[in-house]
């Protein structure tokens, strides 16, 4: 079990039921539109110094078997070339995205800032951060939004939809292990494809906050929202 940035765990694992793939490059997965079926299962240990009680800030990490990577990076890659030669990327995030990051997304934004400032405007900006983002995402929500907003259908979202699927978690912790829970949501945290597949579930927040007449810019599941006003409007605060 992964915890956050401030919190760690002695002795804890999460065991994660993985799949092994034939070695023929996986062409007949992509063929059938489906991952294989679980064949064996697969333990991640994360050592630490003293227990923390905040269950909230536990994460688990997926411990995938090389060649589900592999196949994994072919889909994303066949995937984000679909997107790019479309024009489906979300505009406004940088995020996982060649040749963006979070410089870029600063640029945006200060750029804008001083364009407003240029003819007398104000920015008011606000940062948010989205709670657990990753472990929220809904799997029937987002096989929705793949072939409505993006177009994936037939084999390929058959395909997503195996991967996303029939996954399971278990706990172990001082020689006790918990009951074994299907995962019903969030994409998988040390997966090729789930930082993928995040950006195109949130994909929509962008033209929500449009709109709204403002404007928006995403890394990830950091997403700063801004509008900017003429001084004239902005009320003057007595003395």
């Amino acid at each position: 079990m992964h915890a956050g940035p401030s919190a760690d765990v002695h002795g804890a694992r999460v065991r994660r039921t993985v799949a092994t793939v034939p070695d023929d490059d996986g062409q007949h997965v992509a063929d059938a539109g489906a991952t294989p079926s679980v064949a064996e299962a697969r333990d991640s240990d994360t050592a630490s110094q003293e227990i923390w009680t905040d269950i909230a800030n536990f994460r688990p990490v997926s411990n995938l078997t090389f060649m589900s990577k592999v196949v994994e990076r072919a889909a994303a890659s066949q995937v984000n070339a679909y997107l790019s030669a479309n024009g489906l990327l979300p505009r406004y995030q940088s995020a996982y995205r060649r040749k963006h990051s979070t410089e870029t997304a600063m640029l945006r934004i200060w750029s804008d800032i001083l364009t407003s400032a240029d003819v007398r405007e104000v920015t008011l900006l606000g940062l948010l951060d989205l709670s657990a983002a990753f472990d929220c995402v809904d799997h029937g929500i987002l096989l929705q939004r793949l072939e409505a907003l993006f177009a994936l259908t037939g084999t390929a979202l058959g395909w997503i939809c195996s991967f996303l699927t029939d996954r399971t978690q278990q706990v172990s912790y001082r020689g006790c292990l918990s009951s074994t829970q299907c995962v019903l949501f969030g994409v998988l945290q040390g997966s090729v494809l789930g930082p993928l597949l995040y950006l195109l579930y949130t994909a929509e927040l962008e033209q929500i906050v449009a709109h709204h007449d403002q404007r928006s810019h995403m890394y990830a599941d950091d997403c700063q929202v801004y509008l900017s006003t003429s001084l004239e409007d902005v009320p003057l605060v007595a003395a």
